[in-house]
């Protein structure tokens, strides 16, 4: 209770501060993203540094904080419907499936699986298999939804595989 009580007396403080509008204004902007997100989370901690170590309202930023924590659990809802609906738009599933199937993700965790993959045990069986060969062979690999040009090399590393793109060359 004294806590609570210490962050309404400071923001009263605040609003009463010297201050300028423009840095409790950035304090509550900041806040309403803490307020927005789940609290437990690494973007939290860089919000709060921010909030520390910028040049705005503290007490701005825990205002805006307790004003949008009750707005982000009524709003939470809404943009699980929105999420589940973009994640799920035939319209949208080429975009998904190239940032899924992104073979620089896909070398370091070849034991992911995505739902594009029609059998998701015998992907990852495959994707071990040839990864592992190629990483042994040092042959050159060419990728698709790769950067590119799209060719590199596969090493192991640690528990999946590092992915060295090769630059262009023009000449054969």
């Amino acid at each position: 209770m004294f806590a609570l009580l210490k962050l309404i007396q400071s923001i009263i403080k605040t609003l009463h501060s010297a201050g300028t509008p423009g840095q409790v204004a950035a304090g509550m902007a900041l806040g309403s993203a803490l307020g927005l997100t789940p609290l437990m989370q690494l973007h939290n901690l860089v919000i709060i540094s921010l909030l520390i170590l910028l040049n705005v309202s503290f007490g701005g930023g825990m205002l805006g904080w307790a004003l949008f924590v009750p707005v982000g659990f009524l709003l939470d809802p809404i943009f699980d419907r929105i999420g589940l609906g973009l994640l799920t738009s035939p319209t949208l599933r080429p975009l998904w499936t190239d940032l899924t199937n992104t073979p620089i993700l896909f070398a370091r965790n070849p034991e992911w699986s995505v739902m594009f993959d029609m059998d998701g045990a015998k992907a990852i069986e495959t994707r071990k298999r040839i990864l592992d060969m190629s990483s042994a062979d040092r042959v050159r690999t060419a990728f698709y939804h790769g950067p590119f040009p799209s060719v590199g090399q596969i090493g192991r590393e640690g528990r999946g595989y590092r992915l060295d793109m090769l630059p262009w060359q023009d000449a054969l």
